[in-house]
């Protein structure tokens, strides 16, 4: 990519030194200059941007995007990274136990509503609607299994 065409630089930072604080305002301040033609370059500032559903469409923007450079870059290479995910302390989860006061399980409320994915998976289409899921919890790194509590029909 030559980077020479760049005419406009947008810093993303998450301590408020740049020139948006989350990833998602960043996108915003570069569609701006997109629709008008203006070749950008964000910068993303070293940290962790917890924000879901980041998008850009240069088709859809409209004006000049579609046909215009646009560099995403971490300020640092492996400081910066994007993600969906949202953390929860391990104070917010309750313990549900079983009538000899065991444990069973973990449940934390859920403000989503992401509903089942029927995706077109072919033959290997899961029956099992745990399958369909959009949402994963990983703890200490590792995906945890889910279980069914409920089902919908």
């Amino acid at each position: 990519i030559d980077e020479s065409k760049i005419r406009k630089i947008i810093r993303v930072d998450a301590t408020g030194k740049g020139d948006a604080k989350t990833f998602a305002d960043g996108l915003k301040l570069a569609a701006d200059s997109l629709r008008e033609g203006v070749p950008t370059k964000l910068i993303v500032g070293n940290g962790l941007y917890r924000e879901g559903e980041i998008t850009i469409d240069g088709g859809a923007m409209g004006g000049k995007a579609r046909e215009t450079l646009f560099v995403v870059e971490g300020a640092q290479k492996g400081k910066a990274t994007i993600s969906g995910s949202v953390e929860y302390s391990p104070a917010s989860w309750k313990a549900v136990k079983d009538a000899n006061g065991k444990i069973k399980y973990y449940e934390r409320d859920w403000p989503y509503q992401w509903g089942n994915w029927g995706g077109n998976w072919g033959e290997w289409n899961p029956t099992d609607v745990r399958s369909h899921r959009r949402e994963i919890v990983f703890f200490n790194g590792e995906a945890l299994k889910q279980e069914l509590l409920e089902t919908y029909t």
